[in-house]
């Protein structure tokens, strides 16, 4: 009976130190990327600002070129700076969900905090075509 009572308490020693091992980390379980980090130095319209508008709103039946939902077309620079010229704060409002406007993407989620600090960056640099 002495070494079945050993024998359980080693196993459950065991278990338990096996349990207090568990990593469960994102990237680890699912190759997801959790930094914290958001470079907005290099900001450009080109390669940051325009691929996360083609794949958000530049997308079918909203700001794409046949559809211009509210006339936007987020697709070209010239097109996405006259929204910026129109109204910068429902612009950036709508991409922050700031209460006060329509949050976009519309029935969709809101975008990841860092591309919308990228956008914000280059809205605040003055929009460069770059």
């Amino acid at each position: 009976m002495k070494k079945f009572l050993k024998n359980v308490l080693a196993l459950s020693l065991l278990i338990f130190v096996l349990q207090a091992c568990y990593n469960d980390k994102a990237d680890k379980l699912y190759g997801v990327k959790t930094t914290t980090s958001c470079d907005t130095a290099s900001v450009s319209f080109k390669t940051t600002v325009l691929p996360i508008l083609q794949q958000n709103c530049a997308i079918s039946a909203c700001h794409d070129p046949s559809t211009q939902s509210n006339g936007y077309n987020f697709n070209t620079y010239n097109s996405v700076a006259a929204a910026i010229q129109t109204n910068n704060d429902q612009f950036i409002g709508s991409i922050s969900h700031n209460p006060k406007y329509i949050a976009m993407p519309n029935n969709g989620g809101k975008l990841a905090d860092c591309d919308i600090n990228k956008i914000e960056a280059w809205v605040n640099s003055g929009y460069p075509n770059n």
